[in-house]
């Protein structure tokens, strides 16, 4: 089902998380925080329904379903989720 060299992302797959929020100023940020530019790109847009815990479900589909027809090439970007308002806190 992985045809490009992406795993099957599972429970117990690991990533690197990082919680961000966008800022105009680009003044130096406290210690322990990093500070990223996202690159100017073109970027698919997904919207997933449901739990978080089911989250894996709409990755494997992005990486083992669309991606190898979408006749785009994955680049080296970071990957984004965003949360607005709507979403549910717990």
């Amino acid at each position: 089902m992985f045809s490009l060299n992406y795993p099957e992302i599972t429970d117990e797959s690991n990533f690197t998380y990082i919680a961000s929020i966008e800022v105009i100023d680009l003044k130096p940020v406290p210690s322990g925080m990093i500070q990223r530019t996202i690159l100017s790109s073109k970027y698919a847009v997904f919207t997933h329904k449901g739990s978080l815990n089911n989250l894996k479900h709409t990755y494997n589909y992005i990486y083992g379903v669309w991606l190898p027809d979408c006749g785009y090439e994955l680049d080296e970007l970071d990957t984004m989720e965003y949360y607005d308002l709507t979403y549910p806190v717990m």
